[in-house]
């Protein structure tokens, strides 16, 4: 399984001399979509948490101004948190960045549905 992108922090721990495939991400994105949205947040999610340096799971809709992000506590359990509001900003922890949500939407032009 491939994530949309990744934030890494350290050294990057390849699994072969291919180098398409971080063992240590510390933070993954998955941009989701209609078609994809059940499998990033059901198997995808499930896969990732074995990984012991992963610690945010961020999930962009592609369809609306949403985010939603996964933080492993320091018990281990995960907490989430959601963002809808478009003046709002998704704050990444472990890397200590906030990006405001009219970046991530910028230039995206929301279709809107026809009944």
């Amino acid at each position: 399984m491939y994530p949309d992108a990744v934030i890494e922090c350290g050294e990057p721990e390849m699994e072969d001399d291919r180098f398409d495939t971080l063992k240590n991400p510390t933070v993954i994105f998955e941009i989701l979509s209609p078609s994809t949205e059940d499998h990033d947040r059901g198997r995808k999610f499930f896969f990732y948490r074995q990984i012991p340096s992963f610690k945010e799971y961020i999930l962009i809709d592609s369809t609306k101004s949403f985010v939603e992000i996964s933080r492993q506590q320091e018990n281990g359990a995960w907490k989430f948190e959601t963002i809808d509001d478009p003046r709002g900003e998704l704050v990444i922890s472990s890397v200590e960045l906030t990006i405001p949500m009219d970046e991530i939407y910028r230039n995206v032009n929301f279709q809107s549905e026809v009944s």
